[in-house]
Order: structure tokens, then C-alpha cells, then sequence
């Protein structure tokens, strides 16, 4: 069995704020965030006209998960958004707190582009300059799209703080004859806003996620618990029929089934595994895939690798830094007098499993900061294994799929490195993948590449074993 837990916490952390219609006075909003009826967060929104035509919006967020049973925490965050009449962004002030980050974010808006500043931990302050054209803040999402109504079709760019950049939106909306309208809003995931005819936000339904926010009273917002995420957040399956010893199989036919999401947008070969069977019924759809042992991986990579296709998986992005001083420090240190990639990747694989300790945490760590805190989600592992194996002139790539995890499938995200063939190693149990303890369904340069699949099979994925052989 995998030697450590492998549950992949990450849960979207935002609820698109709504305030009430423009107006000469304070207004003063709560939201419920619930999933399957559970109140797990709640925001509360003042928005003040100021004297110069500019709105002030004062939030105060808080969520509540427990992630995988294994650690309740508590995120919230709170402070203000500046925005001018016509909800073009001015200036933000913000502290996010999660369990092991506290980042305060400040920005303001110069010629369209907005000059942010963040401080992690009290640490080093960060500067940033984003190009702001056509860009929004998400606590206006419901009134800019209540304002474009008429467009019908249009997409919108909106700064997300948490992750600290722009995403982009497709937005379609359905007018009804009483002047109200439903708003399909699409990213990672589908949102509906339900939005009255007098352009208050009256309620917005995350789909794959089976959870709404809704306006209610303060005192039932405020009435939350925290959220388990093995509730089906988590992917969690029951393997059927049970593997007796996964290590001792060769091959395996498993078949995977799912709603809604075309065979397209799945990735399922790798060096182990190949779907061999696809079908689709209407809205289901089937694929079964074979797993077998792979040829083992070639002692004759040349490190680094130079070939301009792999540079994408070479590069620094949002979580993974291979060119950060203290990640190339330790690089060092690991690697010794090692010159054959294979072995760098096995010396580096043993180093992160034995000094990394298992922390099921909300957010999502950069890999120095899990060099620094030494613990973390299967996330955290994979984060800063490639983070290492790219200093080294390795190409890495980040896959998610399913895991054994004792009697269930589990959400989980491993890499492949290329070794003259994209081979697949678990930094959180510390191996190489050789065997059909995991499913892969997507790979991607970027942890963020993979979540479009991941939130959209939130309680929508059945997994069968079909067949086996030792």
C-alpha cells in the first residue's frame, strides 16, 4: 500500500461576494456558503458610497474544512476593495489567513495596471505589476454581469487574490420576462448566479461541486460547521473488488466511469497505462484502461535536458520554482558528485519522502515554502520534488488521478519526469509507479492545469477493477 496518506485537499477557497444594487447609502450583505445543505462559510459585505463617486467594499470571509477528516481550519479573510462607479477596480487591502500563511495583499491602480504588493508571514514584501485592462475584482462579479446583460454572451476577466492573478470567464446569460436572469458562469468550474431584477445576487450554485452561496440573515450565516471533505470532495471510491497485494500485479483492466466531460480532455496514457476501450451513453461516458508494468526507465538521459520541446516543464511557475535560491541550495546537497538522471531522481524522490512530513492543509505551498515548513498534502510533495528535479535540468510534469489509498480510490497528484520516456514517480509514498496503484487522468506542466478535470468528477466517478494478473 502507498506509505503515507494521499488525499489531495485542495477545495476552491472563494465565494464570488454580491452586494445589493448602487444606492446613496451603506449597504450591508451576509452569504451562506453550504455544500449538500452543510453551512461551512459565510461572507459579510458593507459597501459605502464615498464622497469622490468611488464604493468601498468591507468583507469579511470566513470557511471552514476539515480536509479528509484529518485537519479541521479555518480560512478567512477580510478587508477592503476600492472600485469606481462603474465597478472598474481603484485599490484592494487584504489579509488572507490559512493555517500556515498569513498574506497580506495590497494594490492600487495606475494606468491600468495594477501595482501589487504581498507579504508573506510578516516575511519579505513581494512586488507585482499585472496588466489590469478590462479586469474586475470578484466582489463585483454579480454587478458587472447584471450590468453587461444585454451582451448575452460575453467573457470576463476577473483578478482572483487567493491565487493572486487574473482568470478568465465565459459568461452566458438567460433573461426571464419578469427582468430577472440566470448567469452561467464558467472557469475551472460552472457557477450560476440567480440575479433578481433589481441586480441583487440572490443566490449562486457552484455545479460539480454541489454547493451554493445564498443571501440569508447574519445570524443564520454565521451558523457553520466545518466541512469534511471526504464527503466526495476528496474523490474518495471504494475499490472494487479489492486489490490482495497491489505490488504483486502486472496488469490490470479498470474501468472508469464518469458525466459530462468529454474523452478529449483527459490524458490517460502514460509509461503504465493506455485506455482501450472508450463509449458514451448520452451524457455518460466509459473508458476502460489497461495498466502493465513499464520497461524501466533509461540510465542514458543527459542532464540538463536542452531540447526547446520539454521547456515547459522546465520553467518556474505559480507553485513550482526550480530557479528559487534556496530549492537550487538544496538541489546541491542532494545531488552530490550523482551525473545520470535516473539516479538524481531516485536520490531525490528518497530525500523529499523522508524529510517531508504529511499535513493535510487548505491552501497550496510553493515549493520553498514546503522546503521551509517540511510538511504538506500529496500537493506539497509533488510540488517540491519538481521543483527540484527541474533545477536539475529535469523535465517534470504534474499528474492527477486516483491513488490506493487501503480500501479506496483516493484523489491524488504525483509527476512524471522525462527520462527518455514520461515516467511516473509519487514523491508522498516515495516510489516509482510501476504497478496499478494509480490512475492517472490528466498531466499538466502547472498544478493549476490539472483542476478543470479534478473539481469537475467531484461526485461523478465510479471505478471498477475488471480484471487482474500477477
Amino acid at each position: 500500500m502507498v506509505k503515507r496518506a494521499v488525499v489531495l485537499g485542495l477545495i476552491p477557497l472563494f465565494v464570488f461576494l454580491s452586494t445589493s444594487p448602487l444606492s446613496s447609502q451603506t449597504r450591508e450583505s451576509w452569504q451562506k456558503l453550504e455544500r449538500n445543505g452543510q453551512g461551512y462559510g459565510y461572507d459579510h459585505i458593507i459597501a459605502e458610497d464615498l464622497a469622490n463617486g468611488d464604493i468601498r467594499y468591507e468583507i469579511y470571509q470566513t470557511i471552514k474544512t476539515d480536509i479528509a477528516g484529518y485537519n479541521p481550519q479555518e480560512i478567512t479573510q477580510k478587508g477592503h476593495y476600492l472600485v469606481d462607479k462603474n465597478m472598474n477596480p481603484v485599490a484592494l487591502d487584504l489579509q488572507i489567513k490559512f493555517k500556515s500563511r498569513e498574506t497580506h495583499i495590497q494594490g492600487e491602480m495606475r494606468d491600468g495596471t495594477l501595482y501589487l504588493t504581498r507579504q508573506v508571514n510578516r516575511g519579505e514584501i513581494q512586488k507585482q505589476e499585472i496588466p489590469f485592462d478590462g479586469v474586475y475584482f470578484e466582489v463585483v462579479l454579480g454587478n458587472v454581469i447584471f450590468q453587461k446583460k444585454d451582451l448575452g454572451n460575453f467573457g470576463l476577466k476577473v483578478f482572483n487574490p487567493v491565487e493572486g492573478k487574473v482568470n478568465e470567464y465565459d459568461v452566458e446569460v438567460i433573461p426571464d420576462d419578469k427582468g430577472s436572469i440566470i448567469a452561467k458562469v464558467r472557469e475551472r468550474i460552472t457557477m450560476i448566479f440567480y440575479i433578481d431584477k433589481k441586480g441583487l445576487v440572490k443566490q449562486i450554485k457552484f455545479v460539480e461541486l454541489n454547493s451554493r452561496s445564498y443571501v440569508t440573515t447574519a445570524r443564520n450565516a454565521r451558523r457553520i460547521n466545518y466541512l469534511n471533505t471526504a464527503d466526495g470532495l476528496t474523490l474518495t471510491v471504494l475499490c472494487k473488488p479489492q486489490f490482495t497485494n497491489v505490488w504483486n500485479i502486472s496488469n490490470a483492466q479498470i474501468s472508469i466511469k464518469w458525466k459530462g466531460i468529454p474523452f478529449e480532455q483527459f490524458r490517460f496514457t502514460d509509461n503504465r497505462q493506455r485506455a482501450i476501450e472508450k463509449a458514451q451513453y448520452g451524457n455518460e461516458y466509459e473508458a476502460v484502461i489497461e495498466i502493465r508494468k513499464p520497461h524501466p526507465p533509461s540510465m542514458e538521459t543527459v542532464m540538463p535536458v536542452q531540447d526547446g520541446k520539454y521547456a515547459l516543464y522546465l520553467k518556474d511557475t505559480e507553485y513550482i520554482k526550480p530557479t528559487d535560491p534556496a530549492i537550487q541550495k538544496q538541489l546541491v546537497e542532494i545531488q552530490g558528485d550523482e551525473k545520470v538522471a535516473l539516479s538524481l531522481v531516485k536520490k531525490i524522490l528518497l530525500w523529499v519522502y523522508e524529510n517531508i512530513g504529511t499535513e493535510y492543509l487548505a491552501e497550496t505551498l510553493s515549493g520553498p515554502e514546503v522546503l521551509k515548513r517540511k510538511r504538506g498534502k500529496c500537493v506539497e510533495f509533488s510540488i517540491l520534488f519538481a521543483s527540484l528535479t527541474r533545477a536539475a535540468g529535469i523535465p517534470t510534469r504534474v499528474a492527477f488521478g486516483e491513488a490506493i489509498n487501503g480500501k479506496n480510490w483516493v484523489g491524488h497528484m504525483w509527476c512524471e519526469v522525462w527520462l527518455g520516456d514520461w515516467i511516473a514517480v509519487d514523491a508522498a509514498a516515495g516510489i516509482l509507479v510501476e504497478n496499478p496503484s494509480h490512475i492517472k487522468f490528466i498531466d499538466s506542466p502547472t498544478v493549476m492545469g490539472t483542476q478543470k478535470i479534478r473539481w469537475k468528477l467531484v461526485d461523478n466517478l465510479g471505478i471498477e477493477i475488471l480484471n487482474i494478473q500477477k
